[in-house]
């Protein structure tokens, strides 16, 4: 009896988990289906001088998404004309409940980051054929993470690297430190969920830190707990002080978080922001939005806000932007150094 109650306890939990989980993702659909968000377009420009103007723009995807996801975003059909678009397959699009494709999931770690070095090796192609006067890598979530993680192996690959060293700014969205972060968090959200029956039986109900990486070691098998990780990268190139290290520390970065993801915690993309600072990053700004769940900054939330800084990050790195917005996003640029400081404060035991 008391082996199926721990079962049905079990199987409560992770239901909580997948339904939370399931939520965090698919709200945005149902809402971007409902209430569509033209208006909200990241790159639509208003530009007449197409020749000068050429923008290359290679787009990467989060978990469970895919290539056309950068349609979503808007990025694709409202660039200026002539520009090229490049979306790649991390190959786990078809991954949903109940875990269909996950064997092909490790979160930024081994087989995405080759994923990600083809990418920049076949875009180094593109880019030779064409004169594109600026390139924007664009990430979400562990779309947003790999770029970091295969910091520390890019020279394998002589064309990658060749396409790194061409690429004139990076906008990461939801990018995580590591995913010890991410487990913490998703951890704190089942004890949440399950705070009205701890307050019935008097007893903490909720999955720890050890049993959610238990869980996920079991479903994510491409996942290694001692694999790198966006906080471990930096730190190699740090330590080797070589030409990566060089390379990186001239690309304008911008980071986008939310204080509202319930998969990636803010203080864990607040904390790449203050790792790239330490290691003599200059060119790194971040915007932090109070609303919009992970995934839906750019749509929902504040999208405006969101689209006004990132145009005022354009702007700061000469990039080609939209020069009104650039204008009224350049004190949320500002706002977010601020805005950043204050997640520290907050969030201190992980800034150690």
């Amino acid at each position: 009896m008391k082996l199926l109650k721990n079962k049905a306890f079990f199987a409560f939990i992770l239901s909580t988990m997948i339904v939370s989980f399931a939520i965090g993702n698919y709200e945005w659909f149902w809402r971007w289906h409902n209430n569509p968000v033209e208006e909200t377009s990241l790159y639509h420009l208003s530009d007449n001088q197409p020749d000068k103007n050429k923008i290359f723009v290679l787009f990467s995807h989060g978990v469970g998404a895919h290539p056309g996801t950068g349609i979503l975003y808007k990025i694709r059909n409202h660039l200026p004309p002539k520009s090229g678009y490049y979306g790649f397959s991390y190959g786990d699009q078809s991954f949903s409940f109940p875990f269909h494709g996950q064997k092909n999931i490790n979160f930024a770690q081994d087989s995405d980051i080759e994923c990600l070095k083809k990418a920049y090796h076949d875009s180094y192609n593109l880019i030779n054929n064409n004169q594109y006067q600026k390139i924007i890598v664009y990430g979400v979530s562990r779309g947003a993470t790999t770029p970091l993680t295969a910091l520390a192996n890019i020279n394998d690959d002589e064309n990658a690297r060749k396409f790194f060293e061409k690429v004139n700014a990076f906008v990461l969205e939801s990018a995580f430190a590591s995913m010890d972060d991410v487990v913490e968090n998703i951890s704190k959200m089942t004890k949440t969920l399950c705070s009205p029956l701890s307050w019935i039986t008097k007893k903490k109900i909720g999955l720890s830190q050890n049993s959610v990486q238990n869980i996920m070691d079991k479903i994510f098998q491409g996942y290694n707990k001692n694999g790198m990780s966006a906080c471990n990268a930096i730190d190699t190139i740090h330590k080797e002080n070589g030409t990566t290290l060089k390379t990186l520390l001239n690309k304008p970065i911008f980071l986008v978080c939310t204080k509202k993801d319930f998969q990636v915690p803010v203080y864990s993309t607040v904390k790449l922001y203050y790792m790239l600072k330490n290691i003599g990053h200059e060119k790194v700004d971040i915007y932090i939005a109070d609303k919009g769940i992970h995934g839906t900054i750019a749509f929902f939330g504040d999208k405006n806000d969101y689209r006004k800084a990132l145009h005022a990050f354009y702007k700061k790195n000469n990039i080609p932007c939209d020069e009104k917005l650039a204008e009224e996003g350049l004190a949320i640029l500002e706002q977010g150094k601020k805005n950043a400081e204050e997640i520290k404060h907050h969030t201190k035991k992980y800034f150690l």
